[in-house]
């Protein structure tokens, strides 16, 4: 008796390599690549189809499993590309920096219908994996050194009414 085959969903970096090995090794059969898979010698072909779409999907995109066809893809994907490099850069990206950049690159290709409500701007984060986090950690939440600065020296100036011996360092209070 026949078993019946497992459903198997392919990742976007899954798909990319199975094209960029094609494109290595045009005379490699679909079938080989099925077998390497674990999918139909169909969904290879399918794959293979939109090729050019595989090859230019970015580093936000390579675990996702379904891909949103967008009406504005040329936006979001300049969009998506901006935030991985703002990302990369380690700078702070939030719903309304994304809009802004939004209706930048709508401009910038002259997209008359686009609008950034709430609902596109939630589709938008969850199709590139964006999301909240709090920075942890000594390095990510540490404060700028400008900021360290000027407070140092306002805690001088707050501390300097007081004897050294009653200075004590909230530490070592037991108090937190």
């Amino acid at each position: 008796m026949l078993t019946k085959r497992k459903r198997v969903s392919l990742s976007a970096k899954q798909k990319y390599e199975i094209c960029e090995i094609k494109e290595k090794v045009p005379t490699l059969q679909n079938v080989e690549l099925a077998q390497k898979y674990n999918v139909r010698k169909s969904t290879i072909t399918d794959i293979l189809r939109e090729s050019d779409h595989w090859l230019t999907i970015t580093e936000s995109q390579e675990n996702t499993k379904k891909f949103h066809r967008s009406k504005w893809l040329q936006l979001e994907g300049a969009l998506g590309l901006w935030g991985d490099n703002a990302l990369n850069t380690k700078q702070d990206i939030d719903g309304n920096i994304l809009k802004v950049k939004a209706s930048y690159f709508a401009e910038q290709f002259s997209i008359e219908d686009f609008h950034h409500s709430e609902g596109w701007l939630g589709g938008f984060k969850k199709w590139h994996g964006l999301h909240q986090f709090k920075k942890q950690g000594e390095t990510e939440s540490a404060p700028l050194a400008e900021s360290i600065e000027k407070d140092h020296f306002t805690l001088q100036q707050l501390l300097a009414s007081y004897n050294p011996e009653d200075i004590w360092n909230g530490d070592e209070t037991g108090l937190f």
